[in-house]
């Protein structure tokens, strides 16, 4: 997950360091990226508030489109889906993707 453990916490700790730097997480954990890539419309606003502990979303809720879709519609979407899987399962470590892999493939057995 590229998030800092434990461990490091302790040693900034007794080597008197803050505990929070920008550095210690990755920069898909961090409100920039989730901003930039997020599928949100540009519309819905996301508040920021200046306490880091504090950051309030609102997020609309869009009513399901309940219409059928065509073979061509579905296979669009289906695309779509593979591709942020695909994209999550590159990401990471060796070991990372080959369980993630795994659990993937699992899916068609």
């Amino acid at each position: 997950m590229s998030l800092p453990c434990k461990h490091i916490f302790k040693v900034r700790e007794v080597v008197s360091l803050p505990a929070f730097d920008e550095t210690l997480g990755h920069k898909r954990w961090k409100m920039d990226f989730y901003t930039t890539t997020s599928r949100l419309s540009p519309g819905i606003p996301i508040l920021h508030d200046h306490d880091v502990e504090h950051c309030v979303e609102y997020v609309s809720t869009l009513a399901e489109n309940k219409t059928t879709l065509t073979r061509s519609q579905k296979f669009r979407k289906g695309l779509q889906t593979a591709q942020v899987l695909a994209s999550l399962v590159s990401e990471g470590a060796m070991s990372t993707f080959q369980r993630r892999h795994k659990v993937l493939s699992g899916v068609f057995d």
